[in-house]
């Protein structure tokens, strides 16, 4: 059975005066992994290089070198996305050039032992049948609800903020409305 990770997280991975950030992210469309480029590639605009995996079922998977040595980067993070079963995750990894090249193989390993201690932080688990509900919420209670969300393991699926937050949220059991939502609407 495929796995999920219940938590984005980061990892810094020092070698050699080298610095890889490494990031894992839940993502369930192209839209979403896109955006987290986007915004880490903005967040690390100095960075050497940006490498990537990502799987999402069997049909939209990839990996990405960013210029450094044709498999040296992105295919040990996608190999161990295939190794744990991983679905529904994207990985990157921020490099920083310290100085001295590191390389074939412990830049390799570079890459992967990143990958392997964001992982470890991630909250790995079995992938399980999930509710949908639709939430409204002021946005002062916003907070309020990444804390409930974090709890109850749930996770924001689409969030638009105008006067209020509306939100379509992800559990993975059937739970009962919070105390602050204006709105609550179970989808499945």
């Amino acid at each position: 059975m495929a796995k999920i990770i219940n938590k984005n997280a980061e990892f810094l991975h020092e070698i050699k005066k080298s610095k890889f950030y490494a990031y894992s992210f839940y993502v369930e469309n192209l839209q979403q992994i896109q955006q987290y480029l986007k915004e880490t590639n903005l967040e690390h605009i100095n960075a050497s290089h940006l490498v990537y995996a990502y799987k999402i079922g069997s049909n939209l998977q990839k990996y990405f070198d960013a210029k450094e040595p044709k498999g040296s980067a992105g295919l040990p993070i996608f190999s161990l996305i295939n190794q744990q079963n991983l679905d529904k995750i994207l990985i990157i990894v921020v490099r920083y050039f310290g100085g001295s090249k590191l390389g074939l193989g412990p830049l390799s390993k570079a890459y992967k032992d990143a990958t392997k201690n964001v992982l470890e932080i991630s909250c790995i688990n079995e992938k399980i049948s999930s509710f949908s509900y639709t939430i409204l919420v002021k946005n002062e209670d916003i907070k309020r609800l990444d804390s409930w969300l974090n709890a109850n393991f749930c996770r924001f699926k689409t969030k638009k903020i105008n006067d209020f937050c509306n939100a379509i949220i992800e559990c993975q059991e059937n739970i009962e409305k919070p105390y602050f939502a204006l709105n609550w609407t179970k989808l499945n």
